[in-house]
């Protein structure tokens, strides 16, 4: 995998996730909303996705179901705080390929 989609809202979570994925070689673009991360998904596409589910736009399942239509080969991972485990299966039966607190 060499292009990754961060969407990620907190800016310190986000900057931390985008040094580390670039200094290791990888090509990460970075959106602040759930529209701008689907917008960017069908424009550029991506390998993997890291998508937050608290996003000030939208629901982070929504948004992952889109994304899984628009990227269907790609890898999908839900980064939150959301620890309960019906956030759980429902970020799964969304779409996601891996669901990590």
């Amino acid at each position: 995998m060499s292009r990754i989609l961060v969407i990620e809202d907190d800016q310190t979570i986000g900057g931390i996730l985008v040094s580390a994925l670039s200094a290791n070689g990888y090509t990460v673009q970075w959106q602040l909303n759930g529209g701008g991360g689907l917008a960017e998904a069908a424009a550029a596409g991506a390998d993997l996705v890291l998508l937050d589910l608290g996003l000030p736009d939208g629901d982070g399942f929504g948004f992952c179901r889109e994304l899984r239509s628009i990227l269907p080969g790609a890898g999908i991972v839900v980064l939150t705080a959301r620890r309960e485990v019906l956030d759980v299966v429902f970020g799964l039966e969304s779409g996601a390929d891996d669901y990590l607190t």
